[in-house]
């Protein structure tokens, strides 16, 4: 951060101009990679002189309005973050749900937070973005949209025009649809013989056959000699 240039102390003086600091502070946040926004306040106090004509300017028109295109330019990445986020759920498609105490079709509150979005960014008379949306739209309302429409307006009177005995309709295949295909698998799955346990028991026969192929080695037993008593007594001198 040393080898980093430190912005001018602004005063707020006829001949500075404020665009120069909150482009040359912003210059400063962005070379020492700060992004915490408090951080970045104080920061941005701390180049404006305590007590100088800075302090009262800061509530003049230019200023301000200065601040708000700053604001304005930092909030567009989040609008496009929160816009490709937004989802709507499969299990809610079709459904009444409450918001803000106001009970609405699933489909229309997310056309609503949709709306809303795309003015905030605005993209409103231009496609971009579209495409990553209605990709991640449940497939039942995907299907009642263009694939291609010419702007957002065309895209979201789809969403909220869309007839929701068709969309309940739909919902209900799907949902069929689905619970057959996961009953399948679990069928599959259940007469499916677990791999590890069929290894197991092919290890198993095959340890089986060689023993039963293994010639067994009769054991044996040791012979006991049986000696004469009197013709040991002739031979031993000892015991005559």
């Amino acid at each position: 951060m040393s080898d980093t240039p430190v912005p001018a102390i602004f005063y707020g003086h006829e001949d500075e101009n404020p665009q120069n600091l909150f482009r040359n502070v912003e210059h400063y946040i962005y070379l020492n990679c700060i992004t915490n926004e408090a951080t970045k306040v104080i920061i941005f106090s701390t180049f404006i002189s305590a007590g100088s004509e800075a302090d009262s300017c800061g509530r003049e028109e230019h200023i301000r309005a200065a601040m708000a295109t700053v604001i304005a330019q930092k909030s567009k990445l989040e609008f496009q973050k929160e816009l490709l986020a937004l989802r709507l759920k499969d299990d809610k498609v079709g459904e009444r749900i409450t918001a803000a105490g106001v009970s609405m079709w699933s489909h229309l509150h997310y056309h609503s937070h949709l709306q809303k979005l795309v003015h905030d960014l605005g993209v409103a008379n231009t496609p971009v973005f579209i495409h990553q949306v209605r990709e991640a739209l449940p497939r039942v309302i995907r299907d009642l949209t263009s694939p291609a429409p010419a702007d957002w307006d065309v895209f979201l009177d789809k969403i909220k025009d869309a007839d929701i005995n068709i969309i309940q309709d739909k919902a209900r295949w799907e949902n069929g649809e689905n619970e057959k295909a996961q009953n399948v698998r679990i069928t599959i799955l259940e007469n499916q013989q677990d791999p590890m346990e069929t290894l197991r028991l092919q290890m198993q026969c095959a340890l089986i056959n060689q023993l039963m192929q293994t010639p067994v080695v009769a054991m044996v037993a040791p012979q006991t000699r049986m000696y004469n008593t009197a013709q040991l007594s002739q031979n031993n001198p000892s015991t005559r």
